[in-house]
């Protein structure tokens, strides 16, 4: 994401793909209080490669002490300097150019920010309370505990780009550009249903792998801890399945069995469970229901894969 630092000021400017300067407040992005700046005044935006900035103004924009052509886009790099009067009173350092994200942005002000993925646990991986994802169809972000045991998937509240959030004795601001928050997945081509799950699982069951595989190819994520709360799921969707229970009632296990089996308490499940979604969001970001690989619903969770595209192999 770019950052702008005003000159001689704690003030960060996060920089939105379509960004604007200038003296109507109602209009710009960023306000400039100064009796030379024009209405709209300037605009930084991103091309999909590089930013680019351009003076919209009567009385000029200067880039590196050297005034630029009037609506000809210059290209921006990373320690240039930009002024936006004659005095450079108005004068801005670029410290970022790295290309537009949603953020949680740390307050009081800094350059100090967490990149925001499909599913953030917060404050941070190893002792999260919240949790932060995109609901896909909706395109907004929504935000709930992570100690949750009778809140659905429909749950939540959502976040909106400005709101703040206090996560224990630190307050947070949403920076979710419109262009990106509400940008759909257009290329996405296959679904869960196009995929087959594989578990690699030792004797004593200590160490558990899986494997993802397509006709695109396979992708390994990895030997986790909690792919063992998956394996279990994973057997009793089959189990149902093998008992021709009906497909929207395989595979439910109530939180309480879950906790009792497993050997884990109620806030460890709920931290698995989106370890787990947060992996499989970043990793399989291809497939177009991934949001389905685990489901809900009050007090019980399940695997949303068909029973037949699960596989167990085990090996010394």
């Amino acid at each position: 994401m770019a950052i702008l630092k005003e000159d001689g000021k704690n003030h960060f400017c996060y920089l939105m793909p379509h960004h604007s300067f200038g003296r109507r407040v109602d209009v710009v992005d960023t306000p400039l209080h100064h009796e030379e700046v024009s209405k709209i005044h300037a605009v930084i935006e991103w091309t999909g490669n590089c930013w680019l900035l351009k003076d919209m103004s009567r009385n000029g924009v200067w880039l590196n002490g050297q005034k630029i052509p009037s609506l000809t886009p210059v290209v921006l790099q990373e320690g240039a300097t930009i002024a936006f009067n004659k005095d450079a009173s108005l004068f801005w350092k670029v410290i970022n150019l790295d290309a537009p994200s949603n953020l949680l942005l740390t307050l009081p002000p800094s350059h100090k920010f967490i990149p925001v993925q499909d599913y953030l646990l917060l404050p941070d991986n190893d002792s999260p309370q919240w949790v932060l994802y995109r609901n896909k169809d909706l395109g907004e972000w929504v935000c709930r505990p992570i100690d949750e045991n009778l809140v659905d998937d429909a749950g939540g509240v959502v976040l909106k780009h400005g709101e703040m959030m206090k996560i224990g004795d630190r307050f947070w601001q949403a920076f979710f550009p419109p262009e990106l928050a509400l940008t759909k997945d257009r290329n996405r081509q296959q679904g869960l249903a196009d995929v087959s799950f594989h578990f690699d699982v030792s004797l004593d069951e200590e160490v558990i792998g899986l494997q993802v595989k397509s006709k695109d190819g396979e992708i390994d994520l990895g030997q986790r801890v909690y792919f063992y709360l998956l394996l279990y799921l994973a057997r009793k969707k089959q189990e149902d399945a093998r008992q021709a229970y009906a497909e929207k009632e395989q595979g439910w296990v109530r939180n309480e069995i879950l906790t009792r089996e497993l050997g884990l308490d109620d806030s460890h499940l709920n931290i698995q469970i989106y370890r787990i979604r947060q992996q499989c969001s970043a990793a399989l970001s291809a497939v177009a229901d991934i949001d389905g690989f685990l489901q809900r619903r009050r007090g019980s969770l399940r695997l949303g894969v068909s029973a037949a595209s699960m596989f167990i192999h085990k090996h010394n």
